[in-house]
């Protein structure tokens, strides 16, 4: 999706997150468990140049925000000052 979207408005792409550990399903997890089955999840890829920027999060749904939520504060815990937007393809009701 990011690729897309890149191609689209011409934006560059940064895999700048890489995950630390692999995580079980969310389809059947609260809200709750959904926060905690992704807390700690995400890490900042050791050479990446965020600082200073504004960065898009790209999802495809949205269900309870957690995914987003735990990659934006990855990011914003390695770089304080960034600014960081959310995108989702879709958002469960």
């Amino acid at each position: 999706m990011a690729e897309g979207i890149s191609k689209s408005t011409g934006l560059p792409v940064a895999q700048c997150l890489r995950a630390l550990r692999g995580h079980a399903t969310q389809t059947r997890k609260s809200h709750e468990e959904r926060r905690m089955n992704m807390a700690g999840i995400f890490a900042v890829r050791e050479k990446s140049d965020i600082a200073g920027k504004h960065l898009m999060l790209v999802d495809d749904v949205c269900t309870t925000g957690s995914t987003l939520l735990c990659a934006a504060e990855a990011l914003l815990a390695h770089s304080p000052g960034i600014r960081v937007s959310l995108f989702a393809l879709t958002v469960t009701p």
